[in-house]
């Protein structure tokens, strides 16, 4: 939530304001200063004044999120949303907040799949569809992940390889691409872990690689070590291998 409050904070800023006035640019600068309380007090008065102004709106759901207010952020998401169906901001705000709850995670990609329509070029709307696709092993996400190659800082990263292995996964019918893509996240970071437990289990479920899983397992334990939040992944591969 971090990454998507600083963003959508920062390009709420940029817009050119109406409506709320000196209120608006008020709770702006209480955001921007970190005090959400303040911006929210701010903006919850704004809308009350001008309830069609959809900048006031975003900033509402933004500060009320931002201080715990869930219900109140969704509804001032919403009501933005309804007043302009083509805004890119109302679009991934609501999207965001959806997928806050996995109960809304369906009616989230819906609303962020239209910001990413609106706005092909935005990376954030893009990165919220394929993390939240990979989490519900959807097999959209593999068509999804691809986009995210014209953003040049992907294709060399270890989280996207592996991301992209996973996408071809629950893509079905797959496999070699699956392979490939953790073999390349392994090549770029082979201290990590993850990547190589992933490959195992993998392996395990298929026939023509079940072989190579216990090499993998194997060099998951070792990468794991004895850090605390692999432990009890640690445990399972263990008593899998029938290690002590």
């Amino acid at each position: 939530m971090k990454r998507f409050l600083s963003v959508l904070a920062g390009a709420l800023i940029l817009v050119q304001l109406t409506g709320c006035g000196d209120d608006f640019r008020t709770a702006e600068k209480a955001a921007d200063a970190g005090d959400w309380k303040m911006a929210m007090a701010i903006s919850e008065k704004c809308v009350k004044k001008h309830p069609k102004d959809i900048k006031g709106l975003l900033l509402l759901a933004v500060s009320a999120e931002k201080c715990g207010q869930h219900k109140v952020a969704l509804d001032a998401a919403w009501r933005a949303v309804k007043l302009n169906e083509k805004d890119f901001t109302a679009q991934y705000t609501l999207g965001k907040l959806c997928i806050v709850d996995p109960a809304g995670r369906e009616e989230g990609l819906k609303h962020l799949i239209i910001a990413h329509e609106l706005n092909p070029n935005a990376e954030e709307p893009l990165v919220e569809i394929c993390n939240t696709m990979l989490e519900m092993q959807h097999p959209k996400s593999f068509s999804y992940i691809l986009k995210l190659q014209s953003f040049k800082d992907y294709p060399q990263s270890a989280a996207y390889y592996n991301d992209f292995a996973l996408a071809c996964i629950y893509a079905k019918k797959r496999d070699a691409a699956a392979v490939n893509g953790f073999s390349r996240a392994n090549e770029l970071d082979r201290a990590n872990p993850i990547i190589p437990l992933n490959m195992a289990r993998f392996f395990e479920s298929t026939k023509r690689w079940k072989r190579n899983a216990t090499s993998f397992y194997a060099l998951f334990l070792a990468n794991a070590g004895d850090k605390p939040e692999y432990h009890d992944d640690v445990v399972a591969v263990k008593k899998k291998l029938g290690w002590k």
